[in-house]
């Protein structure tokens, strides 16, 4: 289970407007984590707050770890758009077009787990090819105040850039999220090759990555040979959100 806390907070002197997908969302104050930041920095004559949140890499320790417990596809963010969460955080909503669905894995939430948030409206509809993946970050204004968070060592997707994911999806809502962390995520570049967004050294501190490196050269193209058969689908994992 992935967890996230905040970590720091802290405020700049410059305004910045952020524009997601042609989309600004206004809000007003409320108590809680947001609202005592923002009003400080309004008090500081300050217009922006940066959260870091530590949402760490859990769950898997080899490359058939990762298979046997997430769905694994190839996919390409299309739209982003930042909500706040709740009082103190915000979630990102990516609208994925799912190129290549190498393996589907089945998610059980446990009774004791955090559901999947759900899917705001205004993301719909979403066509046969399309989910929709949840993330702890973004930008958002309130009360003329920038609110950035980020997931350390985590960047955010980049709009039209495949992607090989390993994420936990409920294919009957098509909502996930990379439950693992910033290791189940890699850029494909044009040459077929994966390259990890996790922010560290790869070979010391990802076990998929080295599971991809060693067995398959970090090549798209062999790494697809692995399901041409149709691939696994092992039992349902049971799998908790990482916000509790």
């Amino acid at each position: 289970m992935k967890k996230y806390l905040l970590i720091a907070l802290f405020s700049t002197a410059m305004f910045v407007g952020f524009v997601i997908h042609q989309n600004l969302v206004i809000a007003q104050s409320e108590d809680g984590i947001l609202a005592a930041e923002v009003a400080e920095a309004k008090a500081a004559g300050k217009g922006e707050v940066y959260i870091a949140v530590n949402i760490g890499s859990t769950g898997v320790d080899n490359l058939d770890a990762a298979i046997s417990r997430y769905s694994v596809i190839e996919a390409t963010p299309i739209e982003k758009k930042v909500y706040k969460y709740d009082k103190d955080g915000l979630i990102s909503w990516y609208k994925f077009k799912v190129n290549n669905k190498l393996s589907e894995k089945a998610v059980v939430v446990c009774s004791t787990c955090t559901p999947f948030p759900d899917l705001p409206a205004d993301m719909l509809p979403l066509a046969a090819d399309e989910i929709v993946i949840s993330r702890s970050e973004g930008s958002f204004l309130i009360d003329n105040v920038v609110i950035i968070q980020d997931e350390v060592g985590f960047p955010a997707f980049t709009l039209n850039q495949r992607y090989l994911l390993f994420a936990g999806i409920d294919w009957s809502k098509k909502v996930g999220e990379i439950a693992v962390g910033p290791i189940g995520a890699y850029m494909v570049n044009d040459s077929g090759k994966t390259i990890p967004v996790y922010d560290s050294d790869a070979s010391d501190d990802n076990p998929i990555y080295r599971g991809l490196a060693s067995t398959y050269n970090n090549s798209i193209y062999e790494f697809r040979k692995r399901f041409s058969t149709g691939g696994s689908n092992p039992e349902p994992n049971i799998n908790c959100s990482y916000r509790t």
